[in-house]
């Protein structure tokens, strides 16, 4: 009996003794990702419009005319920014009155302002500009006795309120008889003035006056990646005038830009005025849509 006991004890201590297996659990599969959303981003672009005309032919009619002033506010008042050449000396307040009525009369929900060039002769410029999208941050007077201007370039440098850009408008007025000199000159002083700002747009709007020969010209000595748009103004006399818009490569390469002509007689109710249609015959704006 005594046997069988220390048997089984011995049979207990043996089991005791041996380790319990391991078990082994087979690791659990992990979760495939889930795929990633490609959220697109789109960006608004900041629309900025601009004009140019030569007031010189319509002067007149500001001052015979009562209501020829509100009329050019009305043509003002669609775009953001508007250059006028050809300002006779002792009428800077026909600029004067077109901004104050645009203001002050609620034409639309913004404010302008403006800014005038130098003499240039017995004419002078001026930039009119949407406060609301633009500030003005410089203006240049180009005035080298190496490059004599007939009409001395005016340059304005805007700062876009929304985004913090900069862009410069480079605004030449040329005589027939110089515009082939003066763009000689363009081709030293329109690329140094668009430098002067890191990373800043530049657009050069020429009003050259000159005939059909003209588009002959070559643009041999600007850089190669400046494009430019051609634009007939309007028939005057026995030939037609260009205007000259120069785009550069940041607008270019993006096609943000697109130009093209409106002639005062289709803008402006000239019947309402009580005048002819001759009266407005020739006179002409050159509008850009940019986008940045």
């Amino acid at each position: 009996m005594k046997k069988y006991c220390v048997l089984i004890i011995v049979l207990l201590f043996i089991l005791s003794c041996r380790q319990t297996p391991e078990i082994v659990q087979e690791p659990e599969p992990e979760p495939e990702p889930e795929p990633e959303l490609e959220l697109e981003v789109v960006i608004e672009k900041i629309e900025i419009t601009v004009a140019g005309f030569n007031i010189n032919r319509l002067q007149s009619l500001t001052a015979s005319v009562p209501r020829m002033i509100d009329a050019l506010v009305e043509v003002v008042s669609e775009f953001d920014i508007v250059i006028i050449h050809g300002i006779p000396n002792n009428r800077i307040d026909i600029i004067r009155n077109i901004n104050n009525i645009t203001n002050f009369n609620n034409v639309c929900d913004y404010t302008y302002d403006y800014v005038v060039s130098s003499r240039a002769g017995r004419q002078q410029g001026a930039v009119l500009y949407n406060t609301f999208k633009l500030d003005l941050i410089d203006t240049v007077v180009l005035n080298s006795p190496d490059r004599p201007y007939t009409k001395q370039p005016f340059v304005v440098f805007f700062r876009i309120v929304e985004s913090g850009r900069i862009f410069s408008i480079f605004c030449l007025e040329s005589e027939p008889e110089a515009a082939m000199e003066e763009i000689e000159y363009l081709k030293f002083d329109f690329p140094r003035i668009s430098s002067k700002y890191v990373g800043q747009d530049s657009l050069l709007l020429c009003d050259l006056n000159q005939d059909d020969s003209y588009v002959e010209w070559e643009m041999s000595g600007f850089p190669e990646n400046y494009s430019v748009t051609v634009l007939e103004e309007a028939s005057t006399d026995s030939y037609n005038t260009f205007d000259y818009i120069f785009l550069p490569p940041i607008f270019s390469e993006k096609d943000t830009a697109f130009s093209g002509v409106r002639y005062f007689e289709d803008i402006i109710d000239y019947q309402a005025l009580n005048i002819s249609s001759q009266s407005l015959m020739g006179v002409y704006l050159v509008w850009m849509d940019l986008y940045f």
